[in-house]
């Protein structure tokens, strides 16, 4: 989900810039060759403090938690977030005549609620009474559905079925628009659930910045270090069976679905380029910049504890506690742009609004297969799985005051 923030963000600039522009437009009746030393002010040419702290809301692309048992099993999931909460803060240490500035910089998101949606995926049909013989296989339908969303869970599972009086091309083949729902479903679940999976990523930036160009047209560069920290859960679905049973899910009721911890940390050189463009003496300045980090990253992930469904000899029905997990270090890049507005409103006090994206990569680490035991031999040996990472990509506003000393 976007942010719908934008106009709100946009009307409370326009009704800065117009309270300021009186100020704005007064010019200083100085020479622009002379700057700040025709004037008197020593202020570039002294050890001062820099202090920076914002806020706003982000939107996070959504994430995909599908998961495959076979080619028989499989279910997808899709995890989409509201709002996230953004906050920045910086203290810097500006240097002497004019020879740039050492900051720490600190940007931090947090989920504000999620909705997720999951469908579980079988390619076997219940006949009905008239259709003869079992019907074939066929590609994958639609069993059972899973909503999340506003701290309620709802589940739902439908019998599909096929008749031969429905094979409305006559090739004996069941294809899925000749497939019957019915209206009611077969089993209906509704519970409370989680109002949040507590996602948040953060992360912690030591540099250098110095400043180039003249004084209408310049930019900025800076040099450092980063250390990124991501923590949350990501909910997914299950078949919890194996071939030999008919369809269980994780259906919220007999087994509630799969909640895979996050657990990611990196460390790496950072570095960025930017450009500003003064006017009014520098009261109002347009500005961009662009960010990238190298980051040596290790990410983990563990399902907690669930069970699988084994039948035996005998028809028996087994139950086997089961967890899956997976540890994996990774070379990564973060990258991030932002584009805004920063006006002066007193001497040294500046506000500024702004447009920003930050794609960290390879954040989340998520199955995308898992196997469980098939036979009563493999009970007591590890559930296998495949794993797969993916991005944490944001995008929306923020806007910051920020006071140079």
């Amino acid at each position: 989900m976007k942010t719908n923030r934008l106009p709100v963000y946009a009307i409370f600039l326009l009704c800065v810039l117009a309270g300021f522009a009186p100020f704005l437009m007064a010019q200083d009746p100085v020479d622009e060759a002379g700057g700040e030393e025709a004037q008197g002010q020593p202020d570039t040419r002294k050890f001062a403090l820099f202090l920076e702290a914002g806020g706003g809301a982000m939107s996070l692309d959504n994430i995909e938690a599908s998961i495959r048992n076979s080619a028989n099993f499989s279910s997808t999931t899709v995890v989409s977030f509201s709002d996230f909460d953004y906050g920045q803060a910086t203290i810097g240490w500006q240097l002497p005549h004019d020879k740039g500035r050492f900051e720490a910089v600190y940007n931090g998101h947090r989920e504000d609620k999620y909705f997720m949606s999951a469908r579980g995926l079988w390619a076997q049909l219940e006949p009905d009474s008239d259709a003869g013989d079992e019907p074939e296989r066929l590609p994958m339908i639609p069993w059972w559905t899973m909503e999340i969303g506003n701290g309620t869970l709802r589940s739902e599972m439908f019998l599909p079925s096929w008749s031969t009086d429905r094979d409305t091309d006559g090739d004996g083949v069941v294809d899925l628009n000749e497939v019957f729902f019915p209206e009611m479903p077969a089993v209906a679940i509704e519970k409370p659930a989680h109002t949040d999976m507590q996602n948040s990523v953060q992360t912690y930036d030591v540099q250098y910045r110095r400043w180039f160009g003249g004084r209408r047209y310049g930019g900025s560069w800076s040099a450092g270090l980063r250390y990124l920290e991501y923590g949350g859960n990501i909910p997914a679905t299950f078949w919890i069976q194996n071939e030999a049973i008919a369809g269980v899910w994780t259906n919220g009721g007999f087994q509630n679905p799969l909640i895979f911890t996050q657990e990611t940390t990196g460390f790496g050189p950072t570095t960025s380029l930017g450009f500003e463009i003064n006017y009014f003496r520098d009261r109002l300045q347009f500005f961009g910049e662009g960010r990238l980090a190298f980051l040596i990253q290790t990410m983990k992930t563990d399902s907690g504890n669930f069970f699988a469904l084994l039948q035996a000899e005998g028809n028996a029905l087994l139950s086997i506690p089961a967890n899956v997990s997976s540890e994996f270090d990774k070379d990564v890049w973060n990258v991030g742009a932002e584009v805004g507005a920063r006006v002066q409103l007193l001497s040294g006090l500046f506000f500024e609004v702004a447009y920003t994206i930050n794609a960290y990569h390879d954040t989340v680490l998520l199955p995308t297969q898992l196997t469980i035991p098939d036979v009563p031999a493999r009970i007591g040996q590890p559930v296998g799985g495949v794993f797969r990472s993916q991005d944490l990509a944001y995008d929306g506003l923020r806007s910051s005051l920020s006071f140079q000393f």
